[in-house]
């Protein structure tokens, strides 16, 4: 027996497509709430992200406002005799290095570089490479410090002495270094000194180059006077073609010399290094030095009692040198 089935009407039919269309918008209703809510939720991240990037870099540079305050006040502090009247120039240094030791007992002496706003202490630490990310404070991060390694003599008697400083870009540290990219900087900016208790030493500019990231005291003996004819002619050679490469050839130098050595980092050239290089040209030898004093304990005191290290000075320009 066939069985019947009734038509549906063209009602029912009006119904069912209505319902369809009704689901179908309802679904494009969902996908776009979920777009807007993953759109709204990829703001808010990248919001967060960028906040946070930029509350970091707001601490960031809060941080190295707040170093480079502490540097300027240590600028300020000037040797003074007892009666607090300002030294007679080339008698006692000019920075009050008892100031210094409260802050830092690793200061040793303090670097100031002509038409640059380097102008720091600078610093060696028991452990290589301390202050390369470690502050005056102790505090890690940047922007460091000025500072030698430990084959360096404190007292700048060896014949290469290199002195490491941060690149930064508010030119701060040795950011300022840039300033010799122009060779006629170079040319009317041609000395730099370094002033320990004991002395005044003066530089003379003689090269500011793109050297290779080598570290130039493990492949050269600082103590050997050989290595300043070989970090020379290394120099010439490796900066060749690059740039900077001025070499004032007026200064003659030989391997008697005592050479400074200013490094920092290039930008664009993480494998390269920025040198200013100069030769000793001037030692002042202060009649009344400022003394470390340090108790049975071996401690540092800063009142005059406790027993006064002995550091000999010695002559490094020969009958050149002042006293």
């Amino acid at each position: 027996m066939r069985e019947e089935y009734d038509e549906p009407s063209a009602l029912e039919n009006t119904s069912v497509k209505k319902k369809k269309n009704k689901k179908k918008q309802q679904k494009k209703r969902t996908i776009k709430k979920v777009i807007i809510i993953v759109v709204v939720l990829a703001v808010l991240v990248c919001a967060g992200f960028f906040g946070y990037r930029y509350y970091q870099n707001y601490k960031y540079q809060e941080s190295l406002k707040q170093h480079e305050e502490t540097f300027d006040s240590l600028r300020q502090e000037k040797n003074t005799d007892n009666d607090g009247k300002a030294v007679i120039e080339g008698t006692s240094p000019t920075h009050d290095f008892n100031s210094y030791w409260k802050q830092n007992k690793d200061i040793y002496a303090f670097v100031t570089v002509d038409g640059t706003g380097v102008d720091y202490p600078i610093l060696q630490n028991e452990e290589d490479n301390y202050y390369l990310m470690r502050n005056l404070d102790g505090s890690e991060g940047y922007p460091g410090c000025i500072y030698t390694n430990r084959i360096n003599s404190m007292q700048f008697d060896d014949y290469l002495t290199v002195i490491y400083g941060h690149n930064m870009k508010n030119k701060t540290m040795f950011g300022s270094l840039h300033n010799f990219d122009d060779e006629d900087f170079c040319k009317t900016h041609t000395e730099f000194t370094i002033e320990t208790p004991e002395e005044l030493l003066t530089y003379r500019i003689f090269a500011v180059v793109n050297f290779t990231d080598d570290n130039i005291t493990y492949y050269l003996d600082p103590k050997d006077p050989s290595s300043v004819s070989t970090f020379v002619n290394s120099i010439k050679t490796e900066s060749a073609g690059r740039q900077p490469d001025y070499i004032d050839d007026s200064v003659e130098i030989s391997d008697s010399d005592h050479l400074v050595v200013l490094a920092t980092c290039i930008g664009k050239e993480p494998d390269r290094r920025f040198l200013v290089v100069g030769k000793l040209t001037g030692q002042t030898i202060y009649s009344n030095p400022i003394q470390r004093y340090f108790n049975d304990d071996g401690e540092q005191v800063f009142d005059g009692s406790g027993t006064p290290a002995e550091i000999p000075i010695m002559n490094l320009l020969g009958s050149g040198a002042e006293e």
